[in-house]
């Protein structure tokens, strides 16, 4: 039973791994560990991963002010983006400021970017914006009355997402 639950511990929070379903986990474990099914069921394993998950999981920010840091440290790749480990995250230290107070953040998927670099991006004419209320975090409470912004590239009838604004409210300025 010890191994079937450190094995199950390990494989749940390793990086990339985070997605995977607790119930694939425990029966992918449970066929290299068949001696420990016996005495450490799925629901017990749920509960024990469910809380490393969350030990793990990084504070939430308190404001957009926050967040921005957080998202400017280097340490970011390995707490926020634990599900997709290949892809390079870029938000840089880029002020998105109205009357000088900060009321939002910019960041892209850098390897979209260089995927699309070359012949593609010089060829587009045609790029837009889009915007929604609906798809923003909860946290940091800023975003209460929050606004993601998404510019596209279209290419071909297919819009490709390159660059996203999170900000804190929706106004002609920002």
């Amino acid at each position: 039973m010890v191994h079937l639950r450190r094995s199950i511990g390990l494989a749940g929070t390793s990086t990339g791994n985070l997605a995977t379903s607790i119930r694939q986990i425990y029966n992918r474990e449970v066929v290299l560990n068949p001696e420990g099914a016996q005495n450490y069921t799925h629901l017990q394993s749920r509960f024990c991963l469910n809380k490393m998950r969350r030990h793990r999981r990084p504070k939430n920010p308190i404001s957009i002010d926050q967040l921005a840091n957080i998202l400017n440290e280097p340490t970011t790749s390995t707490s926020y983006i634990s599900t997709c480990p290949s892809v390079r995250f870029f938000q840089h230290d880029c002020q998105f400021m109205v009357d000088l107070e900060r009321v939002g953040v910019v960041f892209a998927n850098t390897d979209a970017i260089d995927k699309y670099r070359g012949e593609l991006l010089q060829s587009i004419t045609i790029a837009g914006v889009d915007g929604t209320f609906k798809t923003v975090p909860r946290n940091p409470p800023d975003l209460k009355k929050g606004y993601l912004l998404t510019f596209y590239i279209v290419f071909r009838n297919v819009s490709f997402p390159m660059v996203y604004a999170l900000t804190t409210r929706m106004t002609q300025f920002t």
